[in-house]
């Protein structure tokens, strides 16, 4: 599920997917600290769209009406209240991501060993126990994919996943037994894996036809 509606990220992929692919805690507060960075702006950024529609207000209030400029100042101020909502979604998601960054920090920070240093100095200090655990994580990603034979940075997503050992894990051996099994019977070896939801869904075919009033 890759959808983010008004986020950038959800908090399941905060916590698994970025502070979990780093190594290090001092590696994973580094990660967050620059993801904060990066929606405070956004937030700053939206909180300026309610200046945006004033300004388009005033504009539009100045023009003399009826005239084209008065057109155009009235289709621009309709363009920025269109995205009213969305935008205010936006903000609103942005604040809600941030305060997950910020608390996923606070549960690091007493774990991380360059804590009492300043911000840059922490960031520089990190880095080489960081890269020492991403580039052993990577050998064994990439001995893992050839013998496995799937894609070194899937291997490293599954793994970060908190249900990899309970899960994923039993559910790949399985199906490593599976084709084993039925390498020589294509046909049974494919319908083993027909794809099935999790979910009931009844599609419902129809054809409609549109009136059009004369």
């Amino acid at each position: 599920m890759q959808t983010n509606v008004h986020r950038t990220n959800s908090d399941f992929a905060l916590q698994h997917f970025l502070a979990g692919s780093c190594s290090t805690p001092d590696g994973a507060w580094a990660l967050l600290y620059g993801q904060s960075l990066a929606l405070k702006s956004n937030i700053a950024h939206g909180d300026t769209h309610a200046l945006r529609v004033k300004a388009k207000e005033v504009k539009l209030a100045s023009t003399q009406s009826q005239s084209s400029e008065y057109y155009e100042a009235l289709a621009e101020l309709l363009e920025v209240q269109a995205n009213e909502e969305i935008m205010q979604n936006n903000i609103s998601g942005a604040k809600e991501e941030l305060a997950t960054v910020y608390s996923l920090m606070a549960e690091l920070e007493p774990q991380c060993k360059y804590k009492d240093f300043s911000v840059r100095e922490r960031l520089e200090l990190c880095r080489q126990e960081e890269w020492l655990g991403e580039l052993k994580r990577r050998g064994e990603n990439m001995m893992l994919s050839n013998v496995l034979g799937i894609s070194y940075d899937h291997i490293e997503t599954m793994r970060q996943h908190p249900e990899f050992a309970s899960e994923i894990l039993p559910h790949l051996m399985t199906t490593y037994q599976t084709i084993r099994t039925n390498i020589n019977d294509p046909k049974k070896l494919m319908a083993s894996f027909i794809k099935q939801p999790g979910f009931n869904m009844e599609f419902i075919n129809k054809t409609s036809t549109l009136e059009l009033e004369k």
